[in-house]
C-alpha cells in the first residue's frame, strides 16, 4: 500500500499537483499504526520493537495524547520507509527502537519541535554507501 502511494506521490510532485493534507493528530497513534502494520513481519524475525516519548508533558502526566499538526499520511510514509528498512536489515532476534523527543518545547502561541529517531541492531550502512545517500 505505501509503495504504491510513494509512486503516486512522486508522479504528483513531478506534475506539480502534490497537495498536503494538514490535520491535528496524536503522534503516538500515528507511530503505533505504522508499528502495528509491521508487527507480523517483525515477530516472524523475532525482533523486539520499542517506542518511547521523551519530554512530552502529556505523557509525563499519563495522558499520552500529544497532538501535532502536519500531513499525517506523509509523516506515516516516512516512518514506514524507515521502519521497513530496519525490519528488513535487522538480523533475527534483533532490536528496533523508535524514540520521539520533544526537542524544543512549545512556546505559548508558537510551535515546538519533535525529533524522531529509529535505531536498530542491524549492521548499518557502510561508509562508502553513506556517501551515496541523498
Amino acid at each position: 500500500m505505501f509503495v504504491v502511494k510513494d509512486i503516486l506521490d512522486l508522479q504528483q510532485i513531478k506534475n506539480g499537483k502534490f497537495r498536503k493534507q494538514i490535520t491535528k493528530f496524536s503522534i503516538k497513534d500515528a507511530v503505533s499504526e505504522v508499528t502495528s502494520i509491521l508487527e507480523m513481519k517483525s515477530k516472524a524475525q523475532c525482533l523486539t520493537v520499542t517506542t518511547t516519548f521523551e519530554d512530552f508533558p502529556e505523557v509525563m502526566n499519563g495522558i499520552q495524547n500529544f497532538k501535532i499538526c502536519t500531513d499525517r499520511g506523509r509523516l506515516q510514509q516516512v516512518f514506514m520507509n524507515l521502519l521497513t528498512n530496519s525490519v528488513k536489515f535487522t538480523p533475527k532476534n534483533g532490536k528496533i527502537h523508535i524514540n520521539c523527543k520533544l526537542s524544543r518545547p512549545r512556546i505559548t502561541g508558537g510551535f515546538g519541535e519533535i525529533e524522531v529517531s529509529v535505531q536498530d541492531s542491524g549492521l548499518g550502512i557502510s561508509k562508502e554507501d553513506q556517501k551515496k545517500l541523498f
